[in-house]
């Protein structure tokens, strides 16, 4: 999956804003003001820590019935802006809908490496496992969501743990990538990579689109409508290369929505 795009179209399409109607902080906003609806109006235990780093950090939503499944959602922001104080703008939603909801912060770079950021999302994962009876959730029923760059976590974290995790009694029925990206060699020729310092070396260990993750799991590939192209053509190249190896994978574009804005679609979980 080679991209054959000057260095100036590749900055155009790696800049997801380059298709939206309103600034990055419009949408910024909204996901801080919905989430802090959900802070204000459901039970929810804040910057809980799940490892030893200061940005070890989630927000947990309880299910309303003790046992219910567990949404965890991977923010985006290519890496090394935004946090889970704007993550929770699905917690309604996840919890009128019978799920426990739970948004994971990360170290961002330059002060993290992607490898980094991908091993403390799997740590949090399992310390969710362990706490599972503290909080009232069920580990044998979890679904991952992430967005953009939470996307490529949650795609390498089950590339690189979904064995480990059922073994340790965390079972994911479905993992809903949404705007992702699989494949990091654009991103060496863009200026997202300033604070990532992405060598060549590090472009295979880290695409998602030269590993295979767990095959008992549904994956949903989605991307909005006013994505750019190479948004779309990277989640759509990543459904089929599911799909050829006989996994059970759904490719959806969800209309009226770009990038930023179909966290807030209806009918994601």
């Amino acid at each position: 999956m080679i991209s054959h795009l000057s260095r100036e179209e590749l900055i155009r399409e790696y800049s997801p804003s380059s298709q939206c109607p309103e600034s990055v902080e419009y949408y910024l906003s909204r996901y801080r003001q919905l989430s802090q609806r959900a802070r204000n109006t459901l039970k929810v235990y804040e910057n809980l820590s799940y490892g030893d780093k200061r940005d070890n950090i989630l927000d947990l939503f309880p299910p309303v019935q003790r046992g219910s499944p567990l949404v965890v959602f991977i923010h985006g922001g290519y890496w090394q802006e935004t946090d889970h104080k704007t993550a929770a703008m699905m917690a309604e939603n996840c919890i009128a809908s019978g799920y426990g909801f739970a948004a994971l912060h990360y170290t961002l770079a330059p002060e993290g490496s992607i490898d980094e950021m991908i091993g403390e999302c799997e740590k949090a994962l399992f310390w969710l496992a362990q706490e599972s009876a503290t909080y009232g959730f069920f580990t044998a029923n979890i679904r991952l969501i992430g967005h953009s760059a939470g996307a490529h976590l949650v795609a390498m974290m089950l590339t690189r743990s979904g064995k480990r995790f059922q073994s340790a009694g965390v079972r994911i029925d479905k993992a809903i990538l949404i705007s992702g990206i699989y494949d990091l060699r654009p991103i060496l020729q863009t200026p997202v990579n300033g604070a990532l310092g992405l060598l060549r070396d590090d472009i295979e260990p880290l695409s998602p689109i030269y590993h295979l993750p767990p095959k008992n799991i549904t994956y949903e590939i989605v991307v909005s409508e006013h994505d750019t192209t190479e948004f779309i053509r990277q989640s759509f190249y990543y459904a089929e290369l599911l799909r050829c190896n006989g996994y059970q994978a759904r490719f959806r574009i969800v209309g009226n929505h770009n990038h930023f804005d179909v966290l807030m679609a209806d009918n994601l979980i």
